[in-house]
This record gives C-alpha cells, structure tokens and sequence, in this order.
C-alpha cells in the first residue's frame, strides 16, 4: 500500500484521478487522504464542503465483481468498520449514501472507473453542529444531514490513521456478489418502504423497496403490482413514510 497523506488538498479524489497513472507504477494499492480538503464532491457533482470533523480519502481497489457492486460493497465495509472501531452503527441507502443511526445522511462513497481500477472517494461527516451540517451536501433528496457522531475525536493523527486502516480492512476482507447482495439488503434503510426514483429532477418511478438486484440495480415494486428496476437515480422516501 502507498499511503499518502496532505495537510491540506482540493479534492483526494481528483488528486488520484489526476496522478494515478504515475503513482501505481511503485505500488497499485493507492491512498490518498488528507487533514483538510478544499473542494471535494459528490455523486451527480454534489459538493462536499469540509468542516473541522470531516473524514476525506480515495484510493484505489480492484472492481467487485460486476463493478457495479463496487460502491455498495464499500458501504458495507463502512458499516462494519466504523460497527468495530467506534461502536457506531450506520446503514445504507441506495446508490451510495452513509446513513447515521438517527437517520440522517452523514456521508457518501463515490466510485470511478479508470484504466480497469477503481478510484473510491469516501466522506464522513462527525460534526455534531447540525447548522454546519446542513451545508455539507447541496442536495440530500429528503434526508436531513447530520453526523455520524457528535464525540468522535477526529484530530489530524486520526485523520490520517483511520483511512490507511479502513482501506487495510477493505483489502483483507473483500465480498463475493452474493455476499455483497445479502449483506447490503441487511443494512438497507430502506427496505419495503415506500420510495420514489428521481432521475435528473424527474420523478420516473413509485413504489416499494425490495432490494438490490444482481448489478446493484434498485429494485421497486409498484401499487400495481409491476417490478421496476433502476441502474441510476435517487431515491427518496414518499411522504407517508
């Protein structure tokens, strides 16, 4: 593994993107992580503005297979991890959201597919402000924002400890499909409610949520008794939930 670390970057996941091709010549298991990040984003260009008690890294990992899967199973390997180093439970919701065990969204993964590997970004929020804490994300579909926890003590040595041991974690302890599929619909929050897909501000399905399919693929069924499948999109909870 290449660890590396910086006081301050604009983005870890550009950072990687931008000088991947150089780094994996000495070691293919890339991490970048840093103490501040300046200009991180999300999926669909979301920003991720940094406060003091944000967790900020990517690096490199071979695709699950299919690749598809790749985002969820490092949800899964979040939960678990943060389930063992601090007690802290958290969930998951489809595509790729970090779910608090107060149900508010305290984070989210974002994977890219560059020359066959993936390049993995991964932002946690532990700041307890919630004033802060809604101005992380742009959008968060319905999901109030918050933290993960309000006493963690996320200083600058465990800013760059805890991401070398999560990704140490990551690639000692990779799932198959099947596990990936079973272990995601586990820690789903939520599985049979009631949800809508939005794709590009555009409500394109209703109904409810039965799992993950074998891609990774949203999987609804509707008050008409229809089984909708989705590859992109967001969901967000019907109002009656």
């Amino acid at each position: 593994m290449r660890h590396l670390h910086f006081d301050e970057l604009g983005s870890t996941q550009e950072y990687l993107k931008q000088n991947f091709d150089k780094l994996k010549v000495e070691d293919s298991n890339i991490l970048v992580s840093t103490t501040h990040q300046t200009s991180g984003h999300g999926r669909q260009g979301n920003a991720w503005i940094d406060f003091k008690d944000n967790l900020a890294f990517s690096f490199s990992l071979k695709p699950s297979q299919p690749a598809t899967l790749t985002s969820l199973e490092l949800g899964i390997h979040l939960a678990h991890f943060f389930k063992d180093y601090s007690h802290e439970k958290i969930y998951l919701k489809w595509p790729n959201d970090i779910i608090s065990e107060e149900n508010k969204k305290c984070g989210g993964i974002i994977c890219q597919l560059q020359d066959g590997i993936i390049l993995a970004g991964v932002g946690i929020n532990f700041n307890g402000d919630e004033h802060l804490a809604q101005k992380i994300v742009r959008h968060s579909g319905t999901f109030p924002v918050g933290s993960l926890t309000s006493n963690f003590n996320l200083d600058s040595q465990a800013k760059e400890k805890l991401p070398k041991m999560f990704y140490q974690y990551v690639l000692e302890h990779r799932l198959s499909s099947v596990d990936i599929i079973k272990e995601w619909n586990l820690l789903c929050c939520h599985m049979n409610c009631s949800v809508s897909l939005w794709e590009n501000e555009n409500m394109t399905a209703s109904g409810q949520f039965t799992g993950i399919g074998d891609m990774g693929q949203a999987q609804l069924l509707t008050e008409q008794g229809d089984n909708v499948e989705a590859y992109t999109g967001t969901l967000i909870f019907n109002e009656n939930q």
